[in-house]
């Protein structure tokens, strides 16, 4: 059918102005906007394929557990559904070019494709050498997807079309942001997608469903790119990394980061640990975990696998210790990075930082 752009792709196919395919190959550098894309053509043919039941994602390709082969899905793209109807299978997002056995297969069934049934395949090129990124045109596998389908190629976003892409997910947050202020935010964040992404979920997080994020707002809550972020925060904290932890808190609030903003998104991502512990707990798979959450695998991969450092009863105590820091701060009126010092001490080191009445029990590096 078509080698595409993305602005072609999402005029004509995502905009319903062309009929469905049984064969999508999408590439680029930014991890997201593949997974959206995706996720919408899924939304876009599910009911066509006859519902959620014929609906299969695979994240990996490979013998392992948690993986499957190129051959084992396009077996499964030529056996009927028992559910009746088509089916919509999804591979990726691929971090790296599927191995010579996979692209052979894959390449071979788009030859000839089951006309019932839809296939996406989505690759990351991000990190990969420059020349690698520009043979996506002649590469085998987009020669034999776009025959019979279509294969698009995403070119990064850059300047205003990066800061509509951001009002987007905004509104997908059920927030406002102005263009004067998604463009800010997009400097702040050095126009790096992935960095872009973490700050669209911190200030909407902050900034709370139904209400707009201002220009202030935004110069307020994202700091130069080169400092420490809350992002290196919560990976040391999911890390049980007590002293780590301490320093890339005080090197928050040296930044004048928001403790509420900070209480918040720790508070998320304790959740997301619970939630992770449960699932292993009852022999789910890292799949089904992130369909639940309903994010992409590889903002939720490094969570999955922190979650074996915690118990039960550690999630608990974390989310208890932060519930005492944000009352403490409320109506004692303790100092943030006192009530936030705590708290890593009691939720890590099961030992509370701060006395009945305020006084903390040990010196801290700020008063």
């Amino acid at each position: 059918m078509a080698l595409l752009t993305s602005s072609a792709f999402v005029s004509q196919i995502l905009g319903g102005k062309q009929g469905r395919s049984p064969l999508y190959f999408l590439f680029g550098p930014e991890t997201q906007r593949l997974n959206d894309a995706a996720t919408k053509l899924k939304d876009l043919f599910i009911s066509q394929a006859g519902g959620e039941e014929n609906y299969f994602r695979y994240n990996r390709l490979g013998s392992g557990a948690d993986e499957t082969t190129a051959s084992e899905v396009a077996a499964q793209l030529n056996t009927v559904s028992m559910f009746g109807g088509g089916k919509v299978v999804w591979v990726g997002t691929l971090e790296s070019p599927p191995k010579k056995d996979d692209a052979e297969a894959l390449s071979a069934y788009a030859k000839n494709p089951n006309p019932q049934c839809t296939l996406i395949v989505t690759v990351s090129s991000h990190g990969w050498e420059k020349k690698t990124a520009e043979g996506f045109d002649k590469s085998p596998l987009a020669t034999a997807f776009s025959e019979k389908g279509v294969a698009v190629k995403f070119a990064p976003l850059r300047g205003d079309d990066l800061a509509k892409w951001a009002q987007s997910r905004f509104r997908e947050r059920s927030c406002q942001i102005g263009m004067e202020a998604a463009q800010k935010l997009v400097e702040l964040a050095d126009n790096d997608m992935d960095r872009l992404t973490g700050e669209i979920e911190k200030v909407s997080l902050y900034a709370g469903e139904g209400n707009d994020v201002t220009l202030a707002m935004v110069e307020e809550l994202v700091g130069d790119h080169r400092s420490k972020s809350v992002w290196d925060f919560l990976a040391l904290f999911r890390r049980r990394n007590l002293a780590g932890s301490i320093l890339a808190l005080d090197s928050l609030m040296a930044q004048n980061e928001p403790s509420q903003m900070i209480l918040k998104v720790l508070t998320g991502e304790i959740m997301k640990i619970g939630a992770a512990q449960e699932f292993k707990r009852r022999r789910g798979s890292f799949e089904s975990y992130a369909e639940a959450l309903g994010q992409p695998s590889f903002k939720l991969k490094d969570i999955w696998a922190d979650a074996d450092k915690w118990s039960s009863k550690d999630v608990k105590t974390a989310l208890r210790a932060t519930l005492e820091a944000s009352m403490s701060q409320m109506k004692a009126g303790v100092n943030p990075a006192v009530a936030l010092t705590a708290m890593i001490m009691t939720a890590l080191a099961g030992n509370p930082a701060v006395k009945p009445g305020g006084q903390n029990s040990y010196p801290v590096t700020r008063p």
